[in-house]
């Protein structure tokens, strides 16, 4: 099962890095079945990867926590490769809260609490998915510019809290269709903030 894995899933936050999904334990079958289908021995891998014979011993036991230099050296080593990114954003959960976009085809879910960590989560990986070339994307950046509107005009303090200060003030002015689309958004947000 894990040995089909090839990536693995990090999550970045701020400056530092924290593996998300794929805890020590994981990471310890991984690298060790990856290392012996591979048909190498602990010695001849940190060979290969230049990383020390008792730090691929330790991070094997369950017992490290390499860096990503290191945790990449030994990759290498063994035919994979890193990848960081952030995870995507779950556009249910600000529509929930007054995103003005329709949610076609989404199972009606029981709704969610508001969580300030969650919510400023989501609108940042929201807002870099939506700057990415793609069908609907001009759509939902409006769409997430008239929330930001809402939420910097009636919620200041909020919004600074979010880490969307800047972001806000960016957008200061704003165009028509995103004064409609603040009305849409704040009308929701109302009962949650």
């Amino acid at each position: 099962m894990l040995k089909k894995l090839s990536l693995f899933f990090l999550y970045v936050h701020s400056i530092l890095c924290l593996i998300k999904y794929v805890t020590n334990f994981e990471l310890a079958i991984i690298l060790k079945e990856r290392r012996q289908a591979r048909g190498l021995t602990q010695s001849e891998l940190a060979a290969q990867s230049g990383v020390s014979l008792p730090l691929i011993q330790i991070i094997e036991a369950q017992r490290g926590n390499p860096t990503l230099e290191v945790l990449g050296k030994i990759l290498k080593a063994l035919g994979l490769t890193l990848s960081i990114f952030s995870p995507p954003a779950n556009w249910g959960y600000l529509i929930q809260f007054g995103l003005p976009l329709t949610n076609e085809g989404a199972e009606t879910k029981k709704r969610q609490r508001w969580d300030v960590d969650k919510f400023s989560e989501n609108f940042k990986a929201a807002i870099s998915e939506a700057y990415e070339d793609g069908p609907g994307n001009a759509r939902k950046r409006d769409a997430l510019v008239g929330m930001l509107l809402a939420i910097s005009e009636y919620y200041p303090k909020k919004t600074e809290a979010m880490g969307l200060g800047p972001l806000a003030r960016k957008y200061k002015s704003a165009e028509g269709r995103h004064i409609k689309l603040k009305r849409i958004a704040l009308a929701e947000l109302q009962k949650y903030l």
